[in-house]
């Protein structure tokens, strides 16, 4: 676990549609083919599955703290579960003992799929059974509006819409906190006639209550979650998440009066019982006053016990003119003033936070005061808060901006360990004597030695992609929804990162790659040598999956003509199943089965048989159970059918239902899972909502069954016709 228990979604496509361009085109280019060996102790497992529909991955956007687990974009919907958008897709990949499955993260709308129907990712829970996200297409019949609304999205067709119960339904929604187990999800609403008087609100099974709420147990006129960062009318740019504004077990939410309001104050609301005041003057002459200016939420500590804001009140008897950075203890009232030392008669200059340890007894932030004499007046100096004093770290750029502020907490270019002795961070500044050519560098500071490293920067002269060298940041052909991929692990020893320079020899391609910076050694992640970008997609809190996006073909069973793919360099890894080329075509003599072969694909009843059930080639051989009548009305009934094939050895079986919905014939279902060795193989189907309302509007569909196994050329082809309500 990190500074920051759930990792966030970030919303970039308003601001990067130049991104659009160049994945587009960057998707024409081909791919290296060489297999590069993986670090040491470490092996290559493609997590994207082998059929992304034709379209690029975009965006690897969060990986499960756990391990194991990555979410990400795809230009193409490639499931069969009806849903995706026009653009961008979601979806999720969780590893298993046989290795990694997908998961369709996005619903079917109720209507076409076009731009509207792109999803904004806010959070997902740490053992990853649900996805909260923002959206403007309606997923569920309750949403009628064309505002934002949001989701929690187990997988394609189970969906659940969480933003509807409040006192303005078609109500623009906005920002987005979710506990660590999904329970609870906080997020803002305002009415449509007044806008900037939002209201906050806490969803927890199926219960909405009303979150902003003052300490004498009065409904505030308005408040807005967290800082407020996230405001209404911004359609899906409101959705951008305040992460740490609810504690890990749902059980505090931090919130702040609405924009309206003026000095702002800030709030914990507990257990939805009780309200505290937080931004009290604790000073003497003043003890219980409110603040005088804004108190602005920055982050707080997983277990909501420690809250950082920043106002210019002096709230403590040591808190200097102009006030600066506070700490406030939840549990037992204390306020500390961090920011202390401050030199300029304006006050500290307190320009953010940039992460705190898990406990709060660490905290790092920019100040354009130089405080305690050391740092540049006026200039954006990071310092570090702890115990002992205050540290003074180095004189950042203002071009960093995105390190203490940028969108919003989670997408800030820079990470901690749990407790806080390492931070890495992105910047342009020129922070240790070696060569940074004047480009974004990553850099890491060790609080035990109080000392900075450039681990990014080159021995030659630097390089730079779109002006950055190195960065925590994405280089290349990514789009949007991405948290900040780049990371460090929870003892402090990995490192993923990105680098325009060749930090290895045989990094010679000339474009952005990948990364691990272990234990003070450098890896690079792939050949060096594809012609287009690595990207980075996230790493583990343990460090042991590192993952990220290319388009060379790093497994043998990667033959998909240089479409990215979601990669992960795996501690201990290696799938057996990927060290095989997929079988190609069978020409001549090669297709013709030994033998005839029993018909074992035949229900009963309205199912009508196209082709036999069991297909042989040479020694590979398939074949499916029958289907029982009882089977077929469960179909019909419940929208799931289990399918058992027989193999005869390790290969990929796969089956595929269609079904005429309108004008068009569409797959309204699939489902693949690899074999290892000879045996059974029990695939799961399920009709897509869409299939399941025509099924329940016509009372009869009509579904065409194809099931293949990747060592056998032919295919078991089946028909049958399902019936509402009947067993016949």
């Amino acid at each position: 676990m990190r500074a920051l228990p759930i990792r966030v979604g970030r919303i970039r496509y308003v601001l990067r549609f130049g991104a659009w361009a160049l994945a587009v085109s960057v998707s024409l280019a081909c791919a290296g083919t060489a297999v590069a060996g993986a670090p040491p102790g470490r092996a290559y497992e493609r997590v994207t599955p082998a059929d992304k529909g034709g379209g690029d991955i975009v965006s690897a956007w969060h990986a499960r703290p756990a391990g194991g687990g990555v979410s990400y974009a795809g230009f193409s919907a490639f499931d069969a579960s009806g849903g995706g958008a026009a653009l961008i897709s979601e979806y999720s990949s969780v590893r298993d003992s046989d290795g990694w499955n997908l998961i369709d993260r996005h619903p079917v709308t109720l209507g076409p799929a076009g731009f509207l129907s792109v999803l904004a990712p806010v959070a997902l829970t740490d053992d990853y059974s649900l996805m909260f996200a923002g959206a403007l297409a309606p997923y569920a019949p309750g949403d009628t509006d064309a505002v934002t609304d949001f989701y929690a999205i187990q997988n394609a067709l189970n969906v659940t819409l969480l933003s509807n119960d409040v006192p303005d339904p078609t109500a623009e929604n906005a920002a987005g906190a979710v506990s660590g187990d999904g329970s609870h999800f906080a997020f803002q609403s305002a009415p449509t006639a007044t806008p900037d008087q939002p209201q906050v609100f806490d969803v927890h099974g199926g219960t909405t209550d009303v979150v902003g709420i003052d300490p004498g147990g009065t409904e505030l006129p308005s408040a807005s979650l967290g800082g407020g960062r996230a405001q209404q009318g911004l359609g899906l740019i409101g959705t951008l998440a305040e992460p740490s504004a609810m504690s890990r077990d749902g059980s505090r939410i931090f919130f702040s009066d609405g924009p309206s309001v003026s000095p702002r104050q800030l709030y914990v609301r507990e257990d939805l019982t009780s309200t505290t005041q937080i931004s009290l003057s604790q000073r003497t002459g003043s003890v219980g006053d409110p603040a005088d200016s804004n108190a602005d939420f920055q982050m707080a500590t997983p277990d909501g016990g420690n809250v950082f804001f920043i106002s210019g009140s002096q709230l403590t008897d040591d808190a200097t003119l102009g006030g600066g950075l506070y700490r406030y203890n939840v549990d037992t009232g204390a306020l500390d003033y961090l920011s202390t030392g401050s030199t300029d008669p304006g006050g500290a200059a307190v320009q953010g936070v940039v992460r705190v340890s898990d406990d709060g007894s660490r905290a790092y932030f920019v100040a354009n005061d130089a405080l305690g004499g050391n740092g540049t007046l006026g200039q954006p100096n990071l310092y570090m808060a702890d115990g002992s004093g205050l540290t003074f770290i180095g004189t950042l750029s203002s071009q960093d901006s995105g390190v203490w502020s940028g969108s919003g907490e989670g997408t800030r270019i820079a990470k901690a360990t749990p407790d806080g002795s390492r931070l890495v961070f992105t910047s342009f500044a020129d922070l240790t004597p070696d060569n940074d050519g004047g480009f974004s560098q990553v850099y890491l500071y060790d609080a035990g030695t109080d000392e900075t490293t450039c681990i990014s920067c080159p021995e030659g002269t630097p390089t730079n992609f779109q002006g950055q060298g190195g960065t925590l940041d994405e280089l290349g052909n990514t789009l949007f929804l991405s948290s900040i991929p780049g990371d460090i692990s929870d003892d402090g020893q990995v490192i993923l990162f990105q680098s325009n320079d060749a930090l290895d020899p045989n990094d010679s391609n000339n474009q952005p790659d990948v990364y691990l910076w272990e234990s003070g050694a450098l890896h690079l992640l792939g050949s060096g040598s594809s012609a287009s970008p690595g990207i980075i997609g996230g790493l583990s809190d343990d460090g042991n999956d590192a993952f990220f996006m290319t388009r060379e073909s790093l497994v043998p069973a990667d033959q998909d003509a240089g479409i990215y793919d979601v990669y992960d360099a795996r501690v201990g890894g290696g799938l057996a199943d990927q060290q095989q080329i997929p079988a190609g075509p069978c020409q001549g003599d090669e297709c013709k089965p030994d033998a005839p072969a029993p018909t074992q694909f035949n229900p009963p009843g309205s199912m009508d048989l196209i082709s036999h059930g069991n297909q042989t080639v040479g020694a590979a051989a398939f074949s499916v159970q029958r289907i029982s009548a009882a089977a077929r009305s469960r179909f019909a009934r419940t929208g799931r059918l289990a399918l058992r094939v027989r193999v005869s050895g390790a290969g990929l079986v796969s089956a595929r239902a269609l079904a005429r919905l309108g004008a068009r014939k569409r797959v309204v279902s699939s489902a693949a899972r690899t074999a290892r060795g000879g045996g059974t193989v029990k695939l799961t189907l399920r009709l897509s909502r869409a299939a399941r309302a025509r099924l329940h509007a016509t009372r009869r569909l009509k579904v065409a069954l194809r099931v293949s196994y990747s060592e056998v050329q032919r295919a078991s082809r089946a028909e049958l016709t399902l019936r509402r309500g009947a067993d016949r």
